[in-house]
Parts: structure tokens; sequence; C-alpha cells
């Protein structure tokens, strides 16, 4: 896979992330929570395919575990329409 090729392929994954970011956020308005983007540690640049692909993975290994901790919560507190979110 050449670097344009990964390029595009990360291009329409993070515009897919920032859909459902744009969800969460919408329904934590929709609660009464305050919404502010979060902090967003800088990219490192350079770095081979595989360095970036470790990263990229760790990324959504975090994200995950947050999604699930958050679909328990909601579970819990009978928020279905929250938990759908994720």
């Amino acid at each position: 896979m050449g670097d344009q090729t990964l390029a595009a392929e990360f291009r329409v994954a993070a515009q897919e992330e920032l859909l459902h970011a744009m969800d969460f956020a919408a329904r934590l308005a929709a609660c009464g929570v305050a919404v502010r983007p979060p902090a967003v540690p800088g990219l490192a640049g350079g770095g081979t395919r595989e360095d970036i692909l470790r990263a990229a993975i760790a990324t959504e290994v975090a994200a995950v575990d947050l999604y699930e901790s958050a679909v328990s919560a909601c579970a819990t507190c009978g928020d279905n329409e929250s938990r759908q979110l994720f």
C-alpha cells in the first residue's frame, strides 16, 4: 500500500470519527452538558508507516475501551439513546 493510499484511508477514517464526535456532542448538549472540544495532542511528523499505524492502533484501542465503558454506564442508568451512540 502506497503512502497516498494510506493517507486517503486515514482521511476517510478521520471524517467518520468527526461525524461520530458531532453526534456525541449533540447528544451531550441535548442532555444539558456544556460541550467543549477536548485538548488533542499534536501529532509527531514523519515516521515510518509502521510507526503511524502503531500510533493509530493504540489510539483506536483506547477509544474502544472508552466506548465500552460508556456503553456500560449508559446501560446501568437506562440511557439507551446515548448508549446507541457508542
